[in-house]
């Protein structure tokens, strides 16, 4: 089976808002078959390891058009499609950064061939092979983490009504189960192990969920806009973020075969 994958697509920022929305619609439409003409050879599964876009409409539409071409699309949701970037956002969603990925979710629930990861849903099998996704929301326990967060990460300012702490030890809970469960494919948006960039931020706070008795042979994740396979004695690790115009990253859909 070719698994495909990508993340950190942030499609605003590539493709911006525009009040024509027939014009908005089709530049998104075209950003999206690009990347999927990047994909050569069949296409089985996507996996999108989150951050989409700050706009579900933008969102459903990207999601759609790669459904046309996928058997299966799976999602997990990151941290940045829970902003509430406007006042208007903040309006409709009533302050509360859940309530904007709940309509994104029942959004995508028209779409039969596409399956979005949520708590009461972190596995899907497909061809005997069983996939497990969850954001792995970062730990906000120490000192240093919360200083982070509240002074430099966007995340405190435009994450709302959502408790951070709370949805990490919900991860870590699922996390202990999908363990038992035999998962061969694991998806998250937030990195599990030490990556390259880490450094630059001379830290890992908001960049980082480590995790115990790591037992999985493939591993996908985003939010630090990297495009690198990491291999370890105990599985590999696939990055492909598209990041943002300014970082210059190849835009491109990357695959692995199991």
């Amino acid at each position: 089976m070719k698994i495909s994958y990508i993340s950190d697509l942030h499609l605003d920022f590539h493709v911006p808002f525009t009040k024509n929305q027939i014009k908005f619609a089709n530049r998104t439409i075209e950003f999206v078959r690009n990347l999927v003409e990047s994909d050569k050879g069949n296409k089985d599964v996507l996996v999108i390891a989150g951050d989409i876009s700050h706009l579900n409409k933008q969102s459903y539409l990207c999601i759609e058009e790669f459904s046309k071409h996928y058997k299966k699309v799976l999602i997990i949701y990151g941290n940045h499609d829970y902003y509430l970037i406007s006042k208007n956002q903040s309006n409709k969603y009533k302050n509360n950064s859940a309530n904007r990925v709940e309509e994104l979710t029942e959004m995508l629930r028209s779409l039969s061939s596409v399956h979005v990861f949520t708590k009461d849903s972190p596995t899907f099998i497909y061809k005997d092979v069983k996939f497990g996704g969850l954001t792995m929301w970062y730990p906000l326990k120490t000192c240093e983490q919360q200083q982070f967060f509240q002074e430099f990460s966007n995340d405190s300012k435009l994450i709302k009504g959502f408790n951070i702490e709370e949805a990490h030890e919900e991860d870590m809970e699922t996390y202990g189960y999908l363990l038992q469960d035999d998962v061969d494919i694991m998806i998250s948006h937030v990195p599990v192990i030490n990556i390259d960039s880490h450094s630059k931020y001379d830290g890992t706070s908001c960049y980082f969920t480590p995790v115990k008795d790591i037992d999985v042979s493939h591993w996908i994740f985003g939010h630090s806009h990297e495009q690198k396979i990491y291999r370890k004695p105990y599985g590999n690790f696939y990055m492909n973020c598209l990041g943002y115009p300014e970082e210059e990253l190849e835009l491109t859909i990357k695959s692995f075969y199991l």
